[in-house]
């Protein structure tokens, strides 16, 4: 139960460094991440009708970064700028 409370979480704070576009702290959530023990785990049905709506949302809004990554790709002039100010 403590791992799903600390999926939840991870998600909660995925979600809220997006939306502010922290790159460090999404950088430590991703090693918060790949730390967790889940391998082999055992999930209860309530647990994952609880995150499902987070990785549903998670995921949309991937899709939606990664749609409008594409459109600024495709502006006018971006193959002038420096490789490290593209996006």
């Amino acid at each position: 139960m403590i791992i799903d409370r600390e999926i939840g979480a991870l998600l909660d704070e995925t979600m809220a460094a997006l939306s502010l576009l922290d790159m460090d702290r999404l950088e430590e959530l991703e090693t918060r991440a790949l730390q967790l023990p889940v391998a082999g785990r055992v999930w209860r049905m309530d647990a994952l009708d609880e995150l499902r709506p987070k990785l549903a949302l998670l995921g949309e809004v991937l899709r939606a970064t990664e749609a409008n990554l594409g459109v600024l790709r495709r502006l006018p002039g971006n193959e002038r700028r420096p490789a490290w100010a593209r996006y």
